[in-house]
């Protein structure tokens, strides 16, 4: 797989695996979901290229967004969706992906307004009944259902997310 960067006139950022990537308030945002390998997480697991998404039981990558897996650091719960994945795309470095936010949710202005900062980051969901992995803590098996725009993700900076323009920044076949 090769990487594609095809963005136009604007503020120019570098994510961790040295993918330059352009910004523009559009509410469009990107980056690495997944990444795979170590270190491992904050929970002490990793993914692999061998990881099942199960992304053949979904017609298409269409998943919704979420604030903080639905949180909002205190007991306060998000129930609502601030967007929603468009693209899901892997390659060697893990599940790369794109995502609309709804602009007009305060939550995803917030979350918005973090990714311009520098201090969010993808996290993948799924359950724990669709969840397998391996006693070294490799995870086999990783049933996606939604992804989360996190200050805190298990995968550190490997997930930072970076707005972009016109989904083009992305790997691909």
């Amino acid at each position: 797989l090769t990487m594609v960067l095809a963005a136009l006139q604007v503020t120019e950022r570098k994510c961790a695996h040295g993918l330059k990537v352009k910004a523009e308030g559009n509410g469009r945002v990107g980056g690495y979901l997944v990444a795979f390998g170590f270190p491992r997480d904050t929970h002490g697991e990793f993914f692999t290229g061998r990881t099942d998404f199960g992304m053949d039981y979904f017609d298409g990558p269409k998943r919704p967004v979420y604030y903080h897996h639905r949180q909002d650091g205190g007991e306060q719960v998000v129930r609502e969706e601030i967007g929603y994945i468009y693209k899901l795309l892997q390659d060697d470095n893990g599940l790369y992906a794109e995502a609309q936010l709804d602009m007009n949710n305060p939550y995803a202005r917030r979350a918005y307004n973090e990714v311009l900062l520098g201090e969010i980051g993808w996290s993948s969901g799924s359950a724990p009944h669709l969840v397998d992995g391996t006693e070294d803590g490799e995870i086999t098996k990783w049933m996606l259902v939604e992804g989360s725009l996190t200050p805190d993700p298990a995968a550190g900076p490997r997930t930072t997310v970076y707005t972009v323009k016109f989904a083009d920044v992305a790997p691909t076949q």
